[in-house]
């Protein structure tokens, strides 16, 4: 399944622009996810060097993702920028990160 995270309140409790602490679990659920074989896209109104510090984020807590902002490859070439984004959108505190989800 292709998942879209919204990055700011979603994955982290900082305020925009600064960013703050993962939210507890997101680390776990996210990396699990991905591990199950689910494609993870970032999907953030974050540009220029406010994306950046943001995938530099990421990276250094260990939270695995497979693009920003962006459509999965397989998906552009089968159907082009008509191609939905993703299956399932995760944004803001709607969805939040359980143990049950580990």
């Amino acid at each position: 399944m292709i998942i879209a995270i919204d990055f700011d309140g979603t994955i982290h409790s900082g305020k925009w622009p600064e960013i703050g602490e993962p939210m507890p679990g997101a680390k776990e659920v996210i990396n699990n996810l991905r591990a199950e074989g689910h494609y993870i896209i970032i999907w953030t109104c974050r540009e220029g060097t406010r994306q950046t510090d943001m995938v530099n984020w990421l990276l250094e807590q260990g939270i695995g993702f497979d693009r920003v902002n962006d459509h999965e490859p397989g998906n552009l070439a089968m159907y082009g920028y008509a191609a939905r984004v993703c299956v399932l959108y995760i944004f803001f505190i709607c969805i939040f990160f359980c143990s049950c989800c580990l």
